[in-house]
C-alpha cells in the first residue's frame, strides 16, 4: 500500500522537478535578455539624438556663415580639413552618419544586431543608387558604408558602364536583383532606385534571429517605412507624369499600413493634392494636410516627421526591448538631414525661415 502511494509521487516531484527547471532557465534567460537591453537602451537614452531637439537647433539656424557654423559643430563633423564648400562638409557629415551605424552595430546586443544590421542596408542601396549614378566619375567623393568599402566604391566610379559595374556586386544578394534588370531589359536608373527600394523593405519584414519580444515593435517600425515608400511611390508618380500601371508594378504590397485600395485611389488621382487627399481620414492625415501648397520638398519633409514621430511613439510602447533602437535609428537619420539642411543653407545662404521650414524636429516644426 505504501509502495502504491510512494510511486506516483515519485513521479509527480520528478514531473514537477522538470518543470521547475524549465521555467527557471526560461526565467534565466528572460532576465538576461532583458538586462541587455536595460544597459543598451540606457547606454541609446544618454546618447540620444540632440539635432532634432529644438533646443539644440533653435540657435544654430540663425548662424549663416558656413565657417561658424562648422566651427560650432566641430565635435560632431569632427573635421580633418577645412570645409571651404558644401560638397566637403556633406562628405562628413555622410562619413560621421555611417561611422554612427557602425558604432552601433557593433555596440548592440545580439538580439538587436539584425534589425540595425536591416537598417544599414537602406543606406548601402542609398549610397549604391548615388554610384549607379556616377558611373565613369573618378573624382567622385566616396560615402563608404557596410560592404561599400573604398576600395569596391573606386571601382566602381572607374567603370566603363552599368555593366560592368554591376559585376562588382557578384557574390553579394542585391546582385541578384539588380543585374538581371540592367543586362536583360535595360532597366533606367529611375527603375533601379524602385528595386533596391522593395529589396531592402522585403529584408526588413522578412527578418531572422529576432526574438519574439521584438517582433511585434520590428513589424510596426517596417510598417512605418513601407508606408513611407508607397507615399514617396506617389509623389514620384504624379512629378513625372507615370501611367497607372508604372506605379502599381512598382507599390509595395508585402507590408504597410496603408491598404492597397488606397493607393490604388492615390496612383489614379490626377494630381498630388487629391492623391494626398486620400489619406484624409486616416491616421496619416495630420503629416499631410495642406503641406502640397509648399511643394513636393514639403511632402519629403512630412515623410521625414511620420517616421519620427513613429520611431518615438514605438520607443514608448516597445520600451523595454526593441524601442529605444528604433527610436535612435530613426534619429541618427533625421539628425544627418537636419546638419545637411544647416550646412547647405549656410553655404547657400538660405534665410532662417526656408532653413526652419527644412527641419525635422522632435514635436513638430521650429
Amino acid at each position: 500500500m505504501d509502495m502504491q502511494l510512494t510511486f506516483p509521487f515519485i513521479i509527480a516531484l520528478g514531473a514537477g522537478a522538470v518543470l521547475l527547471g524549465a521555467v527557471s532557465v526560461f526565467g534565466i534567460r528572460k532576465i538576461v535578455m532583458m538586462g541587455q537591453f536595460a544597459y543598451h537602451n540606457a547606454r541609446l537614452s544618454t546618447i540620444g539624438n540632440p539635432y532634432v531637439s529644438r533646443e539644440e537647433l533653435t540657435p544654430l539656424v540663425e548662424v549663416s556663415d558656413p565657417s561658424s557654423l562648422i566651427k560650432t559643430l566641430q565635435g560632431d563633423l569632427a573635421p580633418e580639413e577645412e570645409m571651404k564648400n558644401f560638397r566637403e562638409a556633406d562628405r562628413r557629415v555622410m562619413s560621421r552618419f555611417h561611422a554612427s551605424f557602425d558604432q552601433l552595430l557593433r555596440d548592440s546586443p545580439k538580439v538587436v544586431k539584425p534589425l540595425v544590421k536591416a537598417y544599414m542596408e537602406f543606406w548601402e542601396m542609398e549610397e549604391l543608387k548615388r554610384l549607379l549614378r556616377l558611373v565613369g566619375r573618378r573624382s567622385e567623393p566616396l560615402y563608404p558604408v557596410g560592404y561599400l568599402d573604398p576600395e569596391l566604391e573606386t571601382q566602381f566610379l572607374g567603370s566603363s558602364s552599368l555593366v560592368q559595374a554591376v559585376e562588382l556586386l557578384e557574390g553579394h544578394s542585391v546582385n541578384m536583383v539588380i543585374a538581371p534588370l540592367i543586362k536583360e531589359s535595360g532597366a533606367g536608373l529611375e527603375d533601379l532606385d524602385s528595386v533596391l527600394d522593395r529589396y531592402v523593405l522585403d529584408t526588413i519584414f522578412d527578418l531572422e534571429g529576432l526574438p519574439r519580444s521584438c517582433r511585434k515593435g520590428t513589424r510596426a517600425f517596417s510598417n512605418i517605412l513601407a508606408d513611407r515608400y508607397n507615399i514617396q511611390l506617389m509623389v514620384r508618380s504624379k512629378m513625372n507624369g507615370w501611367t497607372r500601371e508604372q506605379v502599381l508594378t512598382q507599390v509595395f504590397t508585402g507590408g504597410g499600413t496603408i491598404g492597397l485600395p488606397l493607393l490604388e485611389q492615390m496612383s489614379d488621382s490626377s494630381n498630388l493634392r487629391e492623391a494626398l487627399s486620400v489619406l484624409n481620414g486616416t491616421h496619416l492625415e495630420r503629416f499631410f494636410k495642406d503641406v502640397v501648397e509648399k511643394g513636393p520638398t514639403a511632402v519629403e519633409i512630412a515623410l521625414d516627421q511620420m517616421l519620427l514621430d513613429g520611431s518615438i511613439s514605438l520607443s514608448h510602447s516597445f520600451g523595454m526591448n526593441i524601442g529605444p533602437t528604433i527610436r535612435y535609428m530613426a534619429g541618427k537619420e533625421m539628425e544627418m538631414k537636419n546638419l545637411r539642411t544647416l550646412l547647405q543653407g549656410a553655404f547657400a545662404g538660405w534665410s532662417p525661415e526656408k532653413t526652419r521650414a527644412s527641419l525635422v524636429l522632435q514635436g513638430g516644426a521650429l
